[in-house]
């Protein structure tokens, strides 16, 4: 792969990839570096993007600098870098991970990008420096007092820069974003990650016992999955449209992708079930996924937005992501089931009276009711059948238009 190393006005920064309009700018997180950006770019170059990847202050070329690694310093230069990047590039993608993506974040407002992606991002500075000082048991009073507090675990506390947090919170972020998430992330909280996702519109990919910063194998192979696929759909003519897929392989990303979709749209839809109750069904669901027989996903931009399990002529599970609802992929996906699968049966709560109306909607009829769910709950279920009239003849009418 074809790399250039240049300076951005005397920023250090490589160029990786052969000549393209389309260029991805990278931003690296503590501890990183530029040269980080490289099996970043082997995946973005095989679909036609260069890589362009800076020096943070005190970072690689820079560790001799001091006092700089702060959005007062950073800030300037990322914009710097953005009117290179414009100045050079047609389209422009943003990857950033920790720290790197709160610095783009505090530089722009995601209009310039045409896509972005983000591993561990921290998306709340403020909490983020409280959680810190609630460690080092440090108080607002004594940290503006004393300006600068070292910490005994490796951290400065600082009064400005807890200030500069508060007074410049994330209020909006304009661009389509992907998020990969760790379980086990000890610098933003899920709850942080749930409430930027709902006020910013980004997709979420949580590996549970992942951590914030991806570095064992493992956790390379989701993050370098996760990669291809996000960058997969750039560009293509297709996007946006909802694909089908009957999947042959159910990698370790796809299934915790399936996960956080079921967990969304039970949360929207199964209103009747706690927490607790949702914790424990979704610790059985993993299994769940893998062993149906037949497991199909309703793809949009290559990222799932719904999906159903098949076993026999029985729908045992079909889940739509609670940002697509009300798109019509549920009804594209079990069309497409009762006509690939000859789906003539399935089981709903009755207390999920939607779920209950859609079904009737598409053919199905109650045939018998129990007082508890398959696992022995207390949640009655409506097992329903497709009605063969009606099924014949909405195959018959597909695709006539009165």
């Amino acid at each position: 792969m074809e790399q250039r190393k240049l300076t951005i006005d005397k920023i250090p920064a490589v160029l990786y990839g052969t000549a393209s309009p389309k260029c991805f700018l990278y931003i690296h997180g503590k501890f990183g570096l530029k040269e980080e950006a490289e099996s970043f770019a082997e995946i973005a170059g095989a679909k036609g993007w260069q890589v362009l990847s800076i020096d943070l202050p005190e970072h690689g070329e820079r560790k001799e600098e001091n006092d700089r690694f702060n959005p007062w310093c950073v800030i300037p230069e990322l914009k710097t870098v953005l009117r290179y990047v414009q100045q050079n590039f047609k389209t422009i993608g943003l990857r950033a991970a920790s720290i790197g993506a709160w610095f783009a974040m505090e530089s722009f407002d995601g209009s310039e990008f045409e896509t972005c992606l983000f591993v561990s991002p921290v998306l709340d500075m403020e909490k983020l420096i409280q959680n810190m000082m609630r460690q080092a048991s440090v108080s607002e009073e004594k940290l503006k007092k004393e300006s600068l507090i070292p910490t005994d675990f490796g951290e400065t506390l600082s009064w400005k820069y807890y200030e500069y947090a508060k007074a410049h919170p994330i209020t909006e972020w304009r661009c389509r974003t992907d998020i990969l998430y760790a379980g086990n992330d000890n610098m933003t909280a899920r709850k942080t990650v749930d409430e930027f996702m709902e006020q910013c519109h980004a997709s979420l990919t949580v590996m549970e016992n992942g951590e914030h910063w991806f570095h064992t194998p493992e956790q390379l192979a989701i993050l370098n999955q996760w990669t291809k696929e996000r960058v997969e759909y750039l560009g293509e003519e297709n996007k946006g449209n909802v694909e089908i897929v009957e999947i042959k392989e159910r990698t370790p990303l796809l299934l915790l992708q399936l996960l956080e979709l079921w967990e969304k749209s039970v949360r929207a839809t199964h209103l009747f079930l706690s927490d607790e109750e949702i914790g424990a069904i979704k610790e059985a669901v993993p299994a769940a996924l893998k062993g149906i027989p037949h497991l199909i996903v309703a793809e949009n931009e290559k990222i799932p937005a719904a999906f159903m399990g098949i076993d026999g002529k029985k729908l045992e599970m079909l889940f739509v992501s609670a940002e697509e609802r009300g798109k019509g992929i549920g009804k594209k996906l079990l069309e497409y089931g009762i006509e690939k699968f000859a789906i003539r049966e399935l089981a709903v709560n009755e207390d999920n009276p939607l779920a209950k109306e859609f079904y009737e909607h598409m053919g199905f009829e109650v045939f018998k009711r129990t007082d508890h769910d398959e696992q022995g709950n207390p949640y009655p279920l409506l097992y329903m059948k497709l009605h063969t009239c009606k099924g014949v003849m909405d195959h018959e009418n597909a695709g006539k238009k009165y």
